[in-house]
């Protein structure tokens, strides 16, 4: 008999699971990446209600900046206590938790008479998303302990793939529905709908952990504060701020090479960025995890945030829309490998009886830096120009590889695969 991870009991449909989640996170993120192509569309055009007219191009990139930072920050406050409460009451309940509030805000932000409501609720946002971590982690504890990397790999997948697609798609959302508010209604809809497939369809026998056995805030805090984790969780936060550094000007930039030109969309081009920053990071984690066999840990971390951040400069560089659109799609190319490269550190490095407070951390870590990049780069983009931020975030990248040299040497741990 296969051997099911603890707070399960056997007999529950594995397959069926991994099918249903598969292809309802598949979806939901490809409706939830939708909004982000033309979101700095619609704060601008919150200026209206707000300040009297629309925000200009410097002003909806500051505040586009604010708006994903909270939310990174908020994700930040809430992921491992989210991670505990799963320990306690389900993981199916996270999931569920984090799809129908997802579905909610996201239909109230359509609604949202100003930019403070609609911070507000970017900050709710934030608090209760995570469905990737909910998934990951009904999926891990309902399979069969020899199956559980493959079927992770396939839900990595469904990420990858449905951000991708939503952030094509959305860049048209505007154009189909002759509105930013539509677009919305119709994702939270879709959202709503995955909930109740996962409510009908997933089953999970869940059985809570013996008392005292459970993770607690005090050993998440030593562990988080510990000489070995601390400085991962640093680098993984300085990987996140150059990579979310350019998020909020994107758009813009492209609005401002194209002005001039006929029938331009910027957001349709900034969605195609976001799809060709998708794939070739897809493509490059698949041949970093390959090269791991042949290369030191380290190796992988130095070429790529050296490479990323020298593909990430000419962005900063582009006279026209087809250069801005070449350029940041090839920033992409080694992205993949340095996130794969950063979570491998985790797995190298940290105890097993320790590795799942040690990824909640991380995320939590990761969402720190999104936040605080989309914040420096709106500011950047408000107050220097929507150039600006690529400069900064190469720099950032930079800097994440000398961190995780760092972090690996004080974790004492040898840099040789051969080692691994």
């Amino acid at each position: 008999m296969s051997q099911i991870l603890p707070g399960t009991l056997n007999g529950t449909p594995w397959r069926k699971n991994l099918s249903v989640i598969f292809t309802t996170e598949l979806i939901f993120l490809l409706a939830f990446s939708a909004v982000i192509p033309f979101m700095p569309l619609f704060i601008q055009d919150l200026g209206t209600p707000t300040i009297g007219r629309p925000f200009t191009n410097e002003e909806a990139a500051s505040w586009a900046g604010i708006a994903s930072a909270v939310g990174s920050a908020a994700m930040f406050l809430s992921a491992p206590i989210w991670g505990m409460i799963a320990d306690r009451w389900g993981r199916k309940n996270m999931l569920l938790r984090a799809m129908i509030g997802n579905a909610v805000v996201t239909a109230l932000m359509g609604l949202s008479p100003n930019i403070y409501i609609f911070v507000l609720l970017r900050f709710i946002q934030g608090l209760l998303s995570g469905t990737i971590t909910a998934a990951s982690s009904l999926v891990a504890a309902t399979t069969p302990r020899e199956r559980v990397p493959a079927s992770l790999g396939l839900l990595m997948v469904a990420m990858y793939v449905g951000n991708s697609v939503g952030l094509v798609v959305g860049g048209y959302f505007p154009g189909w529905m002759g509105s930013y508010q539509t677009p919305f209604y119709i994702v939270a809809a879709i959202l709503a709908l995955m909930s109740v497939i996962v409510l009908v369809m997933v089953q999970e026998k869940f059985q809570p952990p013996e008392r005292g056995h459970a993770p607690s805030f005090t050993s998440i805090a030593k562990l988080a504060s510990s000489r070995q984790v601390l400085p991962i969780l640093a680098a993984s936060c300085l990987l996140y701020i150059a990579t979310n550094m350019s998020g909020p000007v994107i758009t813009l930039f492209f609005k401002q090479l194209g002005e001039g030109m006929p029938d331009f969309k910027p957001s349709e081009y900034a969605g195609f960025a976001f799809f060709f920053i998708s794939v070739f990071a897809s493509i490059s984690s698949i041949v970093a995890g390959k090269m791991s066999k042949r290369f030191s840990l380290i190796t992988i971390l130095i070429w790529s945030s050296l490479g990323t951040a020298l593909l990430t400069l000419p962005a900063a560089l582009s006279q026209n829309v087809m250069q801005l659109l070449i350029f940041v799609s090839l920033s992409g190319l080694l992205q993949g490998a340095l996130i794969t490269g950063s979570s491998s550190v985790l797995g190298t490095t940290i105890p097993i009886s320790q590795q799942g407070m040690a990824f909640g951390l991380n995320q939590s870590a990761s969402s720190l830096g999104n936040g605080i990049g989309a914040l420096i780069g709106g500011w950047l983009g408000a107050m220097i120009g929507l150039n600006f931020p690529f400069y900064i975030a190469a720099v950032f990248f930079v800097f994440t590889g000398l961190m995780y040299v760092v972090a690996l040497k004080m974790a004492n741990k040898p840099l040789t695969p051969q080692s691994r």
